[in-house]
């Protein structure tokens, strides 16, 4: 028979005194320490961890999911470590997903890419033709005609109708020249020595090269205006096209992401195996009702 010692009232006053001389740690290493007195387990903590990776986070973690899933004996706690352990490896795919975008945004050279970019040939052949269109304006106005070299520049411009007219223009006003400088009979030698036969000689005066002037000058705006909307064009879509490019660059390429995606997914799935199992074992150590592994509790 087993004989129960009674304490006196004396030796009670006694373990009473003792015991608040060992009210544990007061540090907050030592409170930290003493928090994970109960967790027995940590078979895959070695193993988990990586380069880099915060033992002190790591811990952090175990400690609230030991806390919140509170699992008792063997078995329970190597499902709390499964959970644990597939969701420290559910941070690093957000973390490598992050890296992976950060990465591509340095690999971004913005200056290089508005280099090479083919608006942007096109933006500066623009403004180069529209400085070579000044210098053809200027010899307009100052000699109402313009020279076979521009002329055989203006029919390469590749800048349709307007381009087009503007040529008609100039060889329309030759051509009225031409007939000017063939009268019906030929010019005495003194009339020849009076009258220049340059080219300038019959469009430059201004009150014969006054229309043809304007003509041109007219056909020469219109072209302008549509090398200035080419350079407006041009000039904005390299700008908006790199702001897309980079706004792309926020979401991984698709072979990255679907392998980001699948091992997410793995994660996931593993976690939820394990949370289920842990509370079908915490059901049966409680006497619970327990589901068969097929169905799913509501």
């Amino acid at each position: 028979m087993k004989i129960t010692k009674r304490l006196t009232a004396a030796k009670l006053a006694a373990n009473r005194k003792n015991a608040q001389n060992s009210s544990g740690p007061k540090s907050r290493q030592g409170k930290r320490f003493a928090s994970r007195n109960a967790i027995r387990h940590g078979i895959l903590a070695s193993d988990l961890l990586l380069l880099g990776e915060s033992r002190a986070e790591f811990d952090w973690v175990r400690e609230r999911l030991f806390s919140d899933l509170a699992p008792v004996g063997f078995r329970e706690s190597v499902q709390e470590e499964i959970y644990g352990a597939n969701y420290w490896r559910l941070r690093r795919v957000y973390r490598a997903e992050t890296g992976e975008i950060t990465k591509l945004l340095c690999e971004l050279n913005p200056a290089a890419e508005l280099a090479t970019a083919e608006h942007s040939r096109q933006y500066l052949q623009a403004a180069s033709d529209l400085k070579e269109l000044e210098k053809i304006e200027e010899q307009i106005n100052l000699q109402a005609r313009v020279s076979s070299d521009n002329l055989e520049w203006l029919r390469k411009l590749p800048y349709g109708e307007p381009a087009n007219v503007l040529v008609q223009m100039i060889e329309l006003a030759r051509e009225v020249e031409n007939e000017d400088r063939r009268p019906g009979e030929e010019m005495p030698a003194a009339a020849e020595s009076r009258k220049p036969a340059s080219a300038e000689s019959a469009a430059t005066s201004p009150e014969d090269g006054g229309f043809t002037r304007d003509l041109l000058l007219n056909s020469l705006e219109c072209l302008k205006k549509a090398i200035v909307q080419e350079i407006c064009y041009h000039g904005q879509y390299p700008p908006l096209r790199l702001e897309a490019k980079k706004n792309a660059l926020h979401v991984p390429q698709e072979a990255v992401l679907n392998r980001f995606t699948r091992y997410e997914n793995h994660c996931v799935d593993k976690m939820t195996e394990a949370e289920n199992k842990l509370e079908r074992m915490q059901r049966l150590r409680r006497g619970d009702e327990v589901f068969p592994p097929s169905a799913r509790g509501t």
